[in-house]
């Protein structure tokens, strides 16, 4: 995932990520601000690969909506 990417995930996480559930609100964290790899979360839960790829597109994706229908980082850029 390039820099940019990883910024703005951040971002919304900031503003939105009280609106995803529990487990996406883990997995984000620990990828994103611990830079810890899909593995080392996988190893950690004892759950594949792409569930963790799943949550985390899943979240992201929720991330998305919610700045499209809420617009409020828009002042942050």
């Amino acid at each position: 995932m390039e820099l940019s990417q990883r910024v703005r995930t951040n971002l919304l996480f900031d503003f939105y990520g009280s609106l995803l559930t529990e487990r996406q609100k883990k997995f984000v964290k620990l990828y994103f601000c611990e830079d810890l790899s899909l593995g080392e979360i996988a190893q950690r839960f004892r759950i594949s690969r792409q569930a963790v790829y799943d949550t985390l597109k899943k979240a992201r994706e929720s991330l998305e909506k919610y700045e499209k229908k809420l617009h409020l980082t828009q002042e942050v850029r």
